[in-house]
Formats: structure tokens, sequence, C-alpha cells
């Protein structure tokens, strides 16, 4: 199932949508669980992944998995009381951010109680597009490094914030994926691009906001 804002949610599992997870029955009361796209897009790409230990219990709302980059952590909660019975060992921010449905799976849970607040991918396509348009987030091709939310009265306000961003933080080869709105336009971050030589990767929009991703090249 794919929502207005062009994220996908495959249909062959049920979605935790106030966790941000997806999960596929096993058997009974087993679960596989993994983070859905979109919530990588609204904490940014990350570095590092840290999957609550096999073995161990994990209490509702304590924490599941913890993606990390060098602006933030962003913690993922346990849905339910769960028991963590294995965790993928071939997981790295690498596999996650481009499998995430797939190979970039986190563990495989055993709940203690049914998981009430499941839906199906059409529901959750339809939840999603609602909470991704308060967090501001599109599914773009790329994943970028940074994540960086702009506003200004006028375009060159922007689009001066965006060239700090870059200088201050970005590396040569690192991408920023900028959300902004008016007076800024299409125009005026294709030029961007064309007047500072940083390459411009994607420009889609998404309601009333513009997503960009550059990737600094100088």
């Amino acid at each position: 199932m794919t929502s207005a804002d062009d994220c996908i949610y495959p249909s062959d599992r049920l979605y935790l949508v106030e966790q941000d997870l997806w999960v596929q029955t096993l058997s009974d009361n087993i679960y596989r669980v993994g983070v859905v796209k979109p919530f990588l897009f609204f904490v940014g790409k990350p570095h590092k992944v840290t999957v609550r230990q096999a073995g161990s219990l994990a209490k509702k709302n304590t924490m599941l998995a913890v993606f990390s980059n060098p602006r933030a952590d962003a913690a993922l909660l346990a849905p339910v009381d769960c028991y963590i019975l294995e965790t993928n060992r071939d997981l790295t921010p690498e596999l996650l951010v481009q499998k995430p449905y797939d190979e970039g799976w986190l563990a495989k849970i055993r709940v203690e109680e049914p998981l009430t607040t499941a839906v199906n991918s059409s529901a959750a396509a339809e939840k999603f597009a609602n909470i991704n348009a308060e967090r501001g987030v599109a599914c773009m091709e790329t994943l970028a490094d940074y994540r960086f939310t702009v506003f200004g009265e006028t375009c060159e306000n922007i689009l001066t914030q965006v060239g700090d961003f870059i200088s201050r933080y970005l590396k040569v080869g690192e991408s920023l994926h900028v959300i902004t709105t008016d007076p800024a336009t299409e125009v005026d971050m294709i030029a961007y691009a064309d007047r500072t030589g940083h390459k411009l990767l994607e420009i889609k929009k998404i309601g009333k906001l513009l997503h960009v991703i550059y990737m600094r090249a100088v």
C-alpha cells in the first residue's frame, strides 16, 4: 500500500502506528518486528542501531531499539510487554536503510498480551499520512545523512540558513534533506544548487512543504 506522501506499507504484515513499527506473525504470540521507513526520514539516517538484548524482557513503553546519528538519538518503544527472543545479527545501519521491511528487521518477540492496536496496511497508510504531515515527512528515493527544517521571511534567508548548515555539518559527499515552504520555490532551490555546485539529488512538493535533498560537493 502506497500513501499520498509516497510512503510504502507492505500488505503482508500489520502495523503499530503509535510505535512506528511493523509486525509479521511467525506463530502464536511470536512476531518479527521492524521499523516503518517514514520514521527513518523523520529522525535521519542512523549511524548506529542498538536493539535490546536477546533474552531480555521489554516492558511496555520501554526501549526496544535506538537509532543514533551525530545530531540525535531516537528510540522505538515496545507496544506491550514482550520477550526478545532473537535479534537480527546481520543488522547494520546500511541494511536498515536499504531494506527496513525485509532483511533490515530488528527482532523476534513473544508478546504477553494481544496486539490490539495493530492495523492492516490500508489503515496504516491513512494514519501515517496524517502523522507524516504533522512531522513534515515525505518518503524520498534517498535517505539523507541530515534533516533540516527551515522557514524564513524571504527565500534569501532560507537559502542562507541552508548554506550555513551544509558548511557547518556536512562533509563532502554527505547529503541534507531540506524541508521548507513559501517563499522558497522549486526554481529557487534548483538555482541554489547550480550556483553553489552542490548536487541536487531530489526535489518534491507534498502539500505545502517543499522537500529538497542536496549532496555537498565542495
